[in-house]
């Protein structure tokens, strides 16, 4: 099982509830620990970052304002310490 897998099921998400950001946080952080000489690694990873929620709306203009979208996004942001 790869990288992005483990740590999609130690989270408990799903590859199409990532926002373009996530993937982007996922292969940078890969690539940094290839550059170092070791295989990435799911729970280093989650040791750095947390998931965060990206509720998303849209403009409707039938209604005239914004409503919530159905479904749920997740991005990941460095842990602060």
């Amino acid at each position: 099982m790869g990288f992005v897998s483990k740590v999609l099921r130690q989270l408990g998400i799903q590859l199409h509830q990532l926002t373009p950001n996530a993937f982007t946080r996922l292969s940078v952080f890969a690539m940094a620990m290839k550059m170092l000489g070791h295989v990435p690694n799911a729970d280093t990873f989650i040791w750095f970052y947390e998931m965060q929620y990206r509720r998303g709306e849209v403009w409707d203009p039938i209604v005239g304002k914004k409503l919530p979208l159905e479904f749920r996004a997740f991005s990941f942001v460095p842990k602060k310490t």
